[in-house]
């Protein structure tokens, strides 16, 4: 199960639903239609995940394998800036994760992403 949302204030909000992520996180998409012919946003969000069962952390339910004690309440924080303009989307996005399983060393997980795309 997945909670969250995400807060965005710019020009042009119409043109998309938000950058595109890895799942699991906040849900954006990678297609986007612009609305005018230069468009901004700044986003910030937060979502919480409850998982059952994690397959790559667990191995597999029917024979033995190696695994590690996963964490069921797993979070993030996002936070990152999109612009579009003459059919071209850049977005960057900075994102950090609480740990996923028992025993993870760095503390928390931190990490950034840039996306370009462009229409044709």
């Amino acid at each position: 199960m997945q909670v969250g949302g995400t807060f965005r204030i710019g020009q042009g909000l119409d043109s998309d639903f938000g950058v595109p992520r890895v799942r699991p996180g906040l849900s954006g998409a990678d297609a986007y239609t612009p609305t005018r012919p230069f468009a901004w946003y700044v986003f910030v969000g937060a979502d919480g995940q409850a998982v059952g069962y994690d397959l790559l952390l667990q191995s597999s339910p029917f024979r033995g394998g190696p695994h590690v004690s996963p964490i069921w309440d797993v979070g993030e924080v996002q936070a990152g800036a999109a612009v579009m303009a003459y059919g071209v989307r850049l977005t960057f996005a900075y994102v950090v994760q609480t740990q996923e399983f028992r025993g993870q060393s760095g503390g928390l997980h931190q990490f950034g992403s840039a996306s370009l795309g462009v229409r044709f």
